[in-house]
């Protein structure tokens, strides 16, 4: 007689997972910094967005923070391993100083739906007056004062005053003294009593 080996079999049911394609969003950066920026004038950018997944990718919708930004997309659909842009004009019309913003990107990616995509400006004028306005107050009809205000660039670039216009202040006067490439001083005298 032969020995007779006996091995336990499980009859459970093996289950062999695959897994099912997706897509994958991924951005070559997710922030920029623009810098300094002069505030009448749009600036943009774009960022490169590929599909590392391996399914199609759908850009379903782009969501500006504020009116003030405006993105496209080159592209909706992408394939694997394809990428297109997303750019976003910034227009920072009635802003001053530091400026942050950001757009969403809505996507078919499952594990990464929405992406924030960030950007910063300082945006300043083209010329910034060291005061906005100039006050003369009280001021005897036999003196005089004077002040200044001081014009710098903010595009770095020299400041020369071409004109200066007063209207119906015939007691005023104003004289442009030159002083270095950035800055020029308004001198501003009252000549009579006015109150």
């Amino acid at each position: 007689m032969r020995p007779f080996l006996f091995f336990p079999l499980s009859l459970a049911p093996v289950a062999c997972l695959a897994q099912a394609p997706e897509a994958r969003i991924v951005f070559d950066k997710t922030h920029h910094d623009f810098g300094r920026i002069l505030d009448f004038k749009a600036a943009s950018h774009r960022c490169i967005v590929t599909n590392s997944g391996s399914a199609p990718l759908r850009i379903l919708e782009l969501r500006p923070s504020c009116g003030c930004s405006v993105p496209s997309v080159g592209k909706n659909l992408l394939e694997p391993g394809e990428n297109t842009f997303i750019e976003v004009e910034f227009n920072p019309s009635g802003m001053q100083g530091s400026v942050r913003q950001s757009v969403s990107v809505i996507s078919d990616d499952p594990e990464n739906p929405s992406t924030l995509l960030t950007f910063e400006a300082s945006a300043v004028p083209e010329i910034m007056p060291s005061a906005p306005v100039l006050f003369f107050n009280k001021l005897p009809r036999s003196s005089s004062a004077s002040s200044s205000i001081r014009l710098q660039s903010g595009t770095d670039q020299p400041v020369a005053v071409t004109e200066i216009n007063i209207t119906d202040a015939p007691y005023i006067t104003c004289d442009a003294q030159a002083e270095g490439l950035l800055a020029v001083t308004k001198k501003l005298s009252k000549l009579a009593n006015f109150y």
